[in-house]
């Protein structure tokens, strides 16, 4: 701005001085020509009254040598227009004179002036004319004039001096002056530069007060910019903290395909970490299934969904969208990634397939059976009354198989969905154990078991049929997998608000390699011996789920032939009424 200006500056006064010389030189010209017409007309008087017309050439010309005029030029001309004397030229050579301006104007009594281009002299002159008193003659005196001439002579030096001093003083005089004007500017400049590296702004007050508004205007603008500042790194603070702490990995992606914005949870499932922003995608992962579909997003505008499996055998769901130009750039269009883990959904998805082909297969069994006796009672063959009764005995074992099976499977979908009746009451543990094992009796006296419950009076206020399922399976299972002459051992304790349940038997055992799948759904180790004893193969994931209910833990102990010991610990709210 400063060398703008100053140019400027210096051009104004470089016309003003031109303006001025071209007046000063106008005046000054007109005022020399009037001087020296003046001295003309003074010199043809004084040459008037003493020429000697009897020695008329010989007299001018020593007439001409007292003028102190440059290169003065005497011509007298007869009334005819005959030059009869002549300083400069042979009197033969010269044309008539008659129609000559400046002759004309004398002859009318007139003083003649003219300036003009001698043609004989090859320059321009100044003729002055005038009629003589006392003949008939004129007096012309000539000399060379023009007004270049006289701006040569007289006005370029001087003007050459005055424009260069001028200049010069011009310039000193601006560049200061433009000095002491742009500082505060430049003071203001800088004062504004310190906006982009976040430091504090408060500008002073100025000489002008132009820049004092102007100061004040920018102290207050710099205020309300400090603020939307810190409002911008505030929501980028908690955009970020957001994105950081999502539980999906999230990824930007330009034109480019380079990555500009990546969240922790990304840079995890991609094993990136450690890798800077602003490079291709293809340097964060090596799937080119994704480096695909983010090529697909971007050149062809198409979105993209899938899974990949992780080394860590999680899977995850790849969503890739396209974006119009303005989200992530001002004039491009880009993509972003959602990384989503499903592994659950995805297992559970599994799981329920699985579940419902086997209870497909668990029905399946029974209704086929039923089915095989009831075309035998219709066949028409003459089966006897005995054989009938087994029939129908074994349609009817056959049909309380199928409402176990049903009633399990929708136990289970209840505690799952969290759905059903939360009928909570306060109830005595001790106490719904004791009658249970009378309802076992039978079982035990068929194959000569022994059942021992050891437990303080434990009251909790919670859902009593969910504790029920709970030790009819646990129990259940140790009376129908035990030996005769075995025994079930059942021990509750309180500790702190946690129930620790232990029920163990002295049974034929699980082998190692089924103890890691006896809690799936319909999983026996001993499907001969599950189908006798009439077991779905669901009790044992009814418990574990009624564990997961109460946020608890469920461990296994077992040997072949020795027995079995299941621990559970639930979190609840106890009430203890016998310690």
């Amino acid at each position: 701005m400063f060398k703008a200006i100053y140019k400027r500056v210096i051009v104004i006064v470089l016309i003003a001085l031109a303006m001025y010389s071209a007046i000063f030189s106008y005046l000054y010209s007109s005022y020399t020509l009037k001087e020296t017409k003046s001295q003309m007309i003074d010199i043809i008087n004084k040459i008037d009254k003493y020429v000697d017309y009897d020695n008329l050439q010989s007299s001018i010309l020593e007439i001409q040598s007292f003028i102190q005029l440059k290169d003065p030029r005497i011509t007298i001309i007869s009334p005819n227009g005959d030059v009869i004397a002549e300083t400069d030229k042979e009197l033969g050579k010269l044309e008539n004179h008659n129609n000559r301006p400046e002759i004309i104007s004398a002859e009318d009594g007139k003083v003649g002036v003219i300036i003009r281009y001698s043609e004989s002299l090859k320059q321009g002159m100044l003729y002055i004319a005038k009629k003589s008193k006392d003949t008939n003659n004129t007096i012309r005196l000539a000399i060379p004039y023009s007004n270049k001439l006289v701006f040569i002579e007289t006005l370029l030096p001087t003007s050459i001096i005055t424009i260069s001093i001028t200049l010069i003083l011009a310039m000193i005089i601006s560049k200061r002056a433009m000095k002491k004007f742009t500082k505060p500017l430049q003071e203001l400049t800088n004062e504004i530069l310190k906006i982009q590296s976040g430091e504090d702004l408060k500008l002073n007050h100025y000489e002008y007060k132009e820049l004092d508004a102007i100061s004040n205007a920018i102290n207050t603008l710099s205020e309300r910019i400090e603020k939307a500042m810190d409002s911008i790194t505030e929501i980028n603070r908690r955009t970020e903290y957001i994105l950081d702490n999502m539980k999906d990995g999230l990824v930007f992606i330009d034109h480019k395909k380079n990555v500009i914005g990546i969240n922790s949870s990304a840079r995890e499932i991609f094993d990136c970490q450690n890798k800077k922003k602003f490079l291709n995608i293809i340097h964060y992962t090596r799937n080119m299934e994704i480096v695909e579909a983010v090529n697909n997003a971007i050149n062809l505008r198409k979105d993209s969904i899938f899974d990949i499996s992780l080394e860590d055998e999680r899977i995850i769901s790849v969503h890739i969208s396209r974006v119009m130009k303005g989200v992530i750039e001002k004039d491009h269009g880009g993509a972003i990634i959602l990384l989503i883990d499903v592994t659950a959904i995805r297992k559970n998805e599994q799981m329920r397939e699985t579940f419902f082909a086997n209870a497909s297969h668990e029905l399946k069994t029974p209704i086929t059976s039923i089915k095989g006796y009831s075309e035998l009672l219709t066949s028409g063959i003459p089966y006897s009354e005995e054989q009938k009764k087994e029939f129908l005995t074994r349609i009817g074992k056959e049909t309380d198989n199928i409402t176990g099976l049903i009633n399990d499977i929708l136990a289970i979908s209840r505690i799952e969905s969290g759905r059903g009746r939360k009928d909570k009451s306060e109830f005595n543990i001790k106490l719904m154990l004791e009658d249970m094992t009378k309802e076992f009796e039978p079982m035990l006296k068929e194959n000569n078991l022994k059942i021992e419950v050891f437990c303080n009076d434990i009251v909790i206020y919670e859902e009593k049929s969910k504790f029920y399922t709970l030790f009819n399976n646990l129990i259940s299972n140790a009376i129908k997998y035990n030996v005769p002459n075995g025994k079930v051992c059942v021990t509750l304790a309180k500790v702190y608000n946690k129930i620790c349940i232990e029920v163990s038997d002295t049974g034929i055992g699980i082998p190692k390699v089924d103890q890691g799948r006896i809690f799936e759904r319909f999983y026996r180790v001993d499907k001969g011996r599950s189908k006798k004893v009439g077991g779905t193969g669901l009790g044992l994931a009814i418990v574990k789920h009624i564990v997961n209910y109460y946020n608890g833990t469920i461990s296994l102990e077992s040997e072949v032939d020795k027995g079995t010991t299941i621990k559970l610990e639930l979190n609840i709210n106890t009430k203890n009424a016998g310690i």
